[in-house]
């Protein structure tokens, strides 16, 4: 169908040719009747209004505001601010932006903001209003904004932009994004409004952001996973110790296929091994090479094979473990097919997150793998991670457990450990751990008072150097009496928990904020353990991991190898 103006112009034609077979055959001549008028020629189109401008404006933040920030309309894609293209003024402290832009423009091209690395001093160099004093960043990166609406660019925009880029709506790719952070959809343009984020961890649209912005920085492939698409069954490689056959330990993540329609994809924890030749997997749920046990919501759960975990489709992706421990991680993958095995483990042993025989010779592991490559299809990723709300542990079931004939139940512990019965030259039977101290070398330890009521009570605290050699910590030496507090048992998640106050103040250089004791009713034949147990710092320092890993067809082949 020919366009409007070209009708119009068809018409102007058509209507001058008419106009001048008139004039020829109508004549001026006097002698007959005056010819009849010729049509008025139709009106010229009007002429098209000029291109409509629109103004886009809103806030660039990372943490918080970024100031420096050059955003553009990156109308030929190349995730630059070029001459000619729409771009705003830097932003200042507040991180605003204002651009103008035609409407054509703005629907087609999508919104980038250049942030920069640099001296912090320098007008280029991007400030994060959270850190005023340094840069933001250490290399440059862009973040993004999907074409045809302005508002706020951050590193979730910037994810959803990731699945509009693979093909998916804006709609769709939000939506996936929301479910794959665990976050709500109206927190992807702006997360402002949440806690400052700074040296604790927290679980918020936030901390989704900081990990994101960290993935972007590291040159990670940003990923919108399909949340509601099928997923076939996968295994990749978590940590590998090897002297020979008849002395290992193998663990890998399972993850079990998802149907369409549900959000997450679950995966189980698998582990086996040999001592001196002794199998240390019996295949059943209670296998003795699982030994974590972390309070749900809905009380103790023993993190073996079986228990509940989970995770989203993507890049970021949002796991949680054991039914209690909720994380968020990106991956760096990259194809290590035709490389030999042997190179690997060794370019592994001076990396970051490396779980092949950590902290172990791996002479006999390399003799066993010999000259062999990793197939085609072969994959190896380093994984960032974060745990977002650390929940209490007992970080190791048999050592942390007490004697039954000494305590039976948690309601029995003081009358077991009574500071009538406290011998400083031997402490070890007669008091407690608390795994803290003073000093670096310095452990607190504890013995039970008068009690107040049922679950409550005085403590009397001694403080012992810690003997290097016993690593069990029987026998502490030197041990001084300290400071008196008060205990008192509480029920949390279910769980009878036993806190103490009023002790010395502790160096904070481990891992952990507070210990605790409680009990464990595990059913016939096992009966009620008691415990103790620790709450994990809240420190970003602490919760922030690394681990290498092998996707299934590289894990398969190395395990093949090695005859596991």
């Amino acid at each position: 169908m020919p366009s409007t103006s070209r009708i119009f112009r068809l018409n102007a034609l058509l209507a001058a040719t008419a106009i001048g077979l008139t004039g020829c055959f109508g004549g001026g001549s006097d002698d007959g009747p005056a010819p009849a008028p010729a049509p008025a020629p139709a009106p010229a189109p009007a002429p098209a209004p000029a291109p409509g401008s629109v103004t886009l404006s809103g806030q660039v933040t990372r943490n918080a505001a970024l100031q420096n920030v050059v955003v553009c309309l990156d109308t030929n894609a190349n995730n630059q601010c070029d001459t000619g293209e729409p771009a705003s003024a830097p932003t200042s402290a507040d991180g605003m932006y204002s651009l103008s832009a035609t409407e054509a423009q703005a629907a087609a091209s999508r919104l980038i903001a250049i942030v920069r690395a640099g001296d912090a001093s320098a007008a280029t160099t991007a400030i994060d209003a959270a850190n005023p004093g340094q840069a933001t960043t250490s290399v440059d990166y862009v973040l993004t904004r999907p074409a045809g609406s302005a508002g706020g660019i951050n590193p979730l925009t910037t994810l959803v932009q990731a699945g509009v880029a693979a093909g998916m709506t804006e709609a769709a790719a939000r939506g996936n994004v929301a479910i794959q952070l665990g976050i709500a959809q109206a927190k992807i343009d702006g997360y402002q409004d949440d806690p400052a984020y700074g040296t604790t961890v927290q679980d918020s649209a936030r901390a989704m952001a900081a990990m994101t912005a960290r993935a972007i920085q590291a040159g990670a492939t940003l990923e919108v996973g399909d949340q509601q698409a099928a997923v076939a069954m996968s295994r990749a490689g978590n940590q590998l110790s090897f002297t020979d056959t008849s002395n290992y330990f193998v663990q890998s993540l399972e993850f079990n296929a998802k149907a369409a329609g549900a959000d997450l994809q679950t995966y189980s924890d698998q582990r086996k091994g040999a001592i001196g030749g002794v199998p240390r997997s019996d295949g059943g749920t209670n296998n003795a090479l699982y030994n974590t046990a972390m309070l749900s919501a809905t009380g103790w759960q023993y993190c073996n094979r079986s228990a509940p975990a989970s995770v989203t489709q993507g890049n970021p992706s949002r796991a949680v473990y054991c039914g209690s421990r909720p994380s968020v991680s990106f991956s760096e993958e990259r194809a290590v097919a035709g490389e030999a095995m042997a190179a690997l483990v060794a370019r592994w042993q001076a990396a970051p997150g490396n779980t092949i025989n950590p902290g172990a010779s791996t002479a006999s592991l390399n003799t066993a793998l010999g000259a062999a490559s990793f197939p085609a299809g072969s994959m190896e990723s380093l994984s960032t991670s974060m745990v977002l709300m650390p929940p209490m542990t007992i970080d190791n079931l048999r050592s942390r457990a007490i004697a039954q004939a000494r305590a039976a139940s948690l309601g029995a512990l003081p009358a077991g450990f009574k500071t009538a019965d406290v011998d400083l030259s031997n402490p070890g039977p007669t008091t407690l751990s608390l795994a803290l101290g003073s000093a670096a070398h310095k452990a607190m330890r504890v013995a039970f008072g008068p009690a107040t009521d049922a679950k409550s009570g005085a403590v009397q605290y001694y403080e012992c150097d810690l003997d290097n050699t016993d690593n069990n910590f029987a026998v502490p030496p030197n041990c001084k009496t300290t400071t008196t507090g008060t205990y008192r048992i509480e029920t949390v998640n279910g769980a009878p928990i036993m806190r103490f106050a009023g002790h010395p103040a502790v160096v904070d250089s481990v891992n952990y904020a507070e210990v605790v004791y409680t009990e464990i009713d595990w059913g016939a034949p096992t009966g009620v353990f008691v415990y103790q147990a620790r709450q994990p710092r809240m420190d970003l320092n602490f919760n922030a991991t690394q681990t290498r890993r092998l996707n299934q067809t590289a894990l398969d082949a190395m395990l093949a190898r090695l005859g596991l």
